[in-house]
């Protein structure tokens, strides 16, 4: 016998009116928000991403006239001290390219905008792969989160990086539904992971734990779960995953090895922030640090003089 269906059921919406509805809500409370952000100052890391993207900008316009390259501008602004993925700083780019004097709320206007665009693609990924029900969550949280509806303002690479992950992972669970029936993932499956991987990464070197790991998962899924003829264009299309990824990868890795002077595959503050957490007080400087200085700034002295 079949249920009757509640008369309060019947009156919701169907799941994309909701789903439109909470976007909408989402969009709302950040124009809400943005007049008290426009003008903020840049906090921290900020400044440096913002430099790499104005040093990435004159590459742009050099490039485009056929003059020569700034490469200097390059290595000051971009590797700096080695502690950040280019990720935010490529963003932020055709910003620069279109407007080089760009206003405080200007840029973060545009990374409000781009911010909610990953996460529509994000949004529409989940539905696809996971439902109605698990779409509505990620627009609920985080995108009704007043701290991340803040943060999307900012020009760090977290809050994007964490949404890329989100699509890599939908990606992963995907395949592993058709690894479960048989089907190998496809040429094109294979880039799009190796491109979400490579987005990814370049937003925050940290994603690298998680993006190896899953790899070694989907690869030993498909060794397990396929058989014959599929085995082997799974395996071979998850090797193009990762070429793309280390193709993408290695034109950062190499331009940082020669401005560094060794050997770099991203760069990364984690070595510094070991440092100064679990290090010993004593060895970050030699004798007194300098006063005037940072916790971030005292060991990179430190290693540069040991260096």
């Amino acid at each position: 016998m079949r249920m009757p269906i509640p008369r309060w059921r019947e009156r919701l919406p169907r799941a994309g009116v909701l789903l439109v509805i909470l976007f909408i809500v989402h969009v709302v409370l950040k124009i809400a928000l943005f007049p008290r952000l426009a003008n903020a100052p840049l906090v921290g890391d900020e400044a440096s991403y913002l430099d790499g993207a104005r040093a990435l900008s004159n590459l742009v316009r050099d490039l485009s006239t056929f003059g020569p390259v700034n490469v200097s501008e390059l290595q000051r602004s971009l590797v700096g001290s080695g502690w950040f993925m280019p990720g935010i700083s490529i963003l932020l780019t055709p910003l620069f390219v279109v407007d080089p004097d760009a206003s405080l709320a200007m840029i973060r206007g545009y990374l409000g905008v781009v911010s909610s665009l990953l996460l529509i693609l994000a949004v529409q990924s989940v539905r696809r792969v996971l439902g109605d029900l698990y779409a509505g969550v990620v627009l609920v949280s985080p995108g009704l989160v007043p701290m991340w509806l803040i943060f999307s303002y900012t020009a760090y690479g977290d809050l994007c990086a964490g949404l890329l992950i989100l699509l890599f992972v939908t990606h992963l669970i995907e395949i592993i539904r058709q690894l479960r029936v048989g089907i190998s993932p496809s040429w094109q499956q294979g880039v799009r992971l190796g491109l979400l991987a490579t987005a990814a990464l370049y937003l925050r070197s940290s994603t690298s734990v998680l993006i190896i790991g899953m790899f070694i998962v989907v690869g030993a899924a498909a060794l397990l779960m396929l058989r014959g003829r599929e085995r082997r264009r799974g395996v071979l299309h998850l090797i193009v995953a990762a070429v793309v990824l280390v193709a993408i990868l290695l034109p950062w890795s190499v331009f940082a090895s020669q401005t560094l002077g060794g050997r770099v595959v991203t760069t990364t503050s984690v070595p510094i922030v070991l440092a100064n957490t679990f290090g010993e007080r004593d060895r970050i400087c030699f004798g007194e640090c300098d006063p005037g200085s940072t916790i971030w700034f005292n060991p990179l002295r430190y290693s540069r003089e040991v260096a």
